[in-house]
């Protein structure tokens, strides 16, 4: 009995297993950070400037000593001459150059430590700017950091002798994280009673700050709303034991990411979709990756819980 359980155990976490979804995750992350970035540029000196929207040094107050923020890089480079505005263009492309290296699989773990640091550093000197993509992207560049996401679909002359496959523990790790985001935020909005009779539903998609497309209409058909919260409420409450179960895991990936195209759609958070979306992927989407990538399916023991 104990050899049967630690033999699973091992099987399903310590299994060699083609990391194409791996290799996913680090173009989408690149790529949804790059477009992130390149956003924000008409806004650069506004939101990150000493006299943008809100002071740098007023924003940049409640921050410890230790932690990077943009000004530590303005001010070396205001020492050689360079204005504020050419700083933060010199910064935004240096970010933009790691982030596109990284997407192509440039010696990836050196290349998202780096990208991390600009992270953290925009992040700290824009938060009153940021929500809950920029904080996905920061766990992602962070998974690019310890997560072998350079052995495939990258360029070839910096890791010519790299393994084609690794252990399945990587996607694993992925697939709790998304398991318990989903879990825990379906678990707090079940707590209240705006998620069950549709308030929270109708509150987001008519708020100035989220509204997109004119549902008004939805005021003369309240069960709507309802429906759509009970539906919030049941596919990430039910993620974590539906999307492991292999006759369900297609059906939920798919509601997962039809949810996440229609918060995209009416409350306008396109990129933080995004995010979500290549997350969800990565880390259930293994089989379907491995399909549209191979012909052939690579021959690998089998899991106890594919993808």
């Amino acid at each position: 009995m104990n050899t049967s359980i630690f033999k699973s155990i091992d099987q399903f976490f310590f299994k060699a297993e083609n990391n194409i979804n791996l290799a996913v995750f680090r173009i989408g992350i690149a790529l949804a950070a790059m477009i992130i970035l390149i956003a924000q540029y008409p806004d650069l000196l506004e939101i990150y400037g000493q006299y943008g929207y809100l002071r740098a040094d007023i924003v940049e107050l409640p921050l410890l000593s230790f932690q990077p923020r943009l000004s530590w890089m303005t001010d070396f480079l205001a020492s050689y001459g360079f204005s504020e505005f050419l700083s933060l263009k010199v910064l935004f492309g240096a970010y933009l150059s790691f982030l596109l290296l990284l997407g192509i699989g440039v010696l990836p773990s050196l290349t998202a430590l780096i990208c991390l640091f600009f992270q953290i550093s925009f992040m700290n000197s824009g938060q009153h700017y940021i929500y809950g993509v920029d904080y996905f992207v920061l766990a992602g560049l962070f998974y690019c950091i310890v997560f072998p996401v350079g052995q495939q679909l990258s360029v070839q002359f910096f890791n010519k002798n790299r393994k084609k496959e690794s252990w399945v523990f990587y996607t694993r790790v992925l697939q709790i994280h998304v398991c318990l985001v989903y879990f825990i935020s379906g678990f707090d909005k079940a707590l209240g009673y705006d998620w069950w009779n549709g308030e929270a539903i109708w509150t987001t998609m008519m708020g100035l700050n989220f509204r997109s497309v004119d549902v008004s209409f939805l005021a003369e058909y309240p069960f709507i709303p309802k429906i759509i919260g009970w539906s919030v409420l049941l596919v990430e409450i039910g993620y974590p034991f539906f999307i492991f179960w292999k006759k369900t895991r297609y059906a939920w990936l798919t509601m997962t990411i039809l949810m996440h195209v229609g918060i995209g759609l009416f409350l306008g958070l396109y990129y933080f979709a995004s995010v979500m979306i290549i997350f969800n992927i990565a880390a259930f989407g293994g089989e379907w990756l491995k399909g549209s990538f191979f012909k052939k399916k690579p021959k690998f023991e089998e899991s106890l819980i594919p993808g």
